[in-house]
């Protein structure tokens, strides 16, 4: 039976491979009628590739966000050592498949030019602050008089 499946299948693969516009179509046709199918396949997919669709949707986001590639953002990474350009320190928050985060891509939001990559408190300070030089220095003024 096993012998009849694989032969089954590489005709249908050379089939496929002679016949490009046709195994579109039909393919297409199968998974309209065929939803559940495609969803489970979907779904063992997703399961079995979670390192693969992680990186894949990082990618994705600085690339259409930021504008650079993976390759630009890892050439920074080790530029800064691996941790936040302001802090030193490596990202500590967690994802919520429990991996930590990669460093957050800063920039200036009027430029668009990238800063440096931060990690989640760096990047969520900056961010309440809302990059403002001049609302900055009051608080490090206002930390400095809490300590006299």
């Amino acid at each position: 039976m096993m012998e009849y499946k694989n032969k089954n299948s590489e005709r249908a693969s050379l089939w496929n491979k002679e016949h490009p516009e046709r195994a579109k179509e039909h393919k297409k046709k199968w998974l309209n009628n065929n939803p559940e199918a495609m969803n489970e396949s979907r779904r063992r997919w997703k399961v079995n590739n979670k390192e693969r669709l992680i990186e894949d949707r990082r990618r994705y986001k600085i690339n259409t966000k930021y504008k650079i590639t993976s390759e630009e953002y890892d050439e920074l990474f080790r530029e800064q050592g691996g941790v936040c350009a302001i802090c030193g320190k490596p990202e500590t928050a967690k994802m919520k498949n429990g991996e930590i985060k990669p460093l957050g891509v800063d920039h200036d939001h009027e430029t668009q030019i990238i800063r440096g990559l931060l990690c989640s408190k760096c990047n969520c300070g900056l961010g309440h602050f809302n990059d403002d030089t001049n609302l900055l220095q009051s608080a490090i003024n206002y930390l400095y008089k809490k300590d006299e």
